[in-house]
């Protein structure tokens, strides 16, 4: 079964766009354009990594949807990756929420690349504490 990414954009041209270049890369995606689906999505199937916009519209942004899934152990280790054009908050906070940030525009191929090292990342963490 391939890697599955849980890609959470509110802009339908660039998740069509994100979803086409990770699938042409053989992992699994999932799409949504709000936190709380997002969150219900990672708590049901727990995904091997988060790619999510910071800027979403709503009561819940991409900071907001990396705590809640910090703070459930359910979904604590899954690997997040912050996607902005916006500035985050602070390094240290950022470091505490995100795994990785690209910074838009975006280039697919490097964003390919950090998702997938993110996954190897978070399985890597995965096998050590099974042990």
């Amino acid at each position: 079964m391939p890697p599955t990414v849980l890609l959470v954009e509110d802009d339908a041209d660039t998740r069509r766009m994100y979803e086409t270049a990770l699938a042409q890369d053989g992992l699994a995606v999932t799409g949504t354009s709000a936190a709380h689906e997002a969150l219900e999505h990672a708590l049901e199937r727990q995904p091997d990594v988060v790619l999510a916009d910071i800027g979403l519209p709503g009561p819940a942004d991409g900071v907001e949807l990396a705590r809640r899934l910090r703070e459930d152990a359910r979904t604590a280790r899954i690997p997040i990756i912050a996607v902005t054009g916006l500035d985050l908050p602070d390094g240290e906070y950022a470091q505490e929420l995100f795994d990785d940030v690209i910074v838009k525009p975006v280039r697919l191929p490097m964003m390919l690349q950090r998702v997938r090292a993110a996954i190897a990342r978070g399985r890597h963490l995965q096998d050590q504490a099974g042990r």
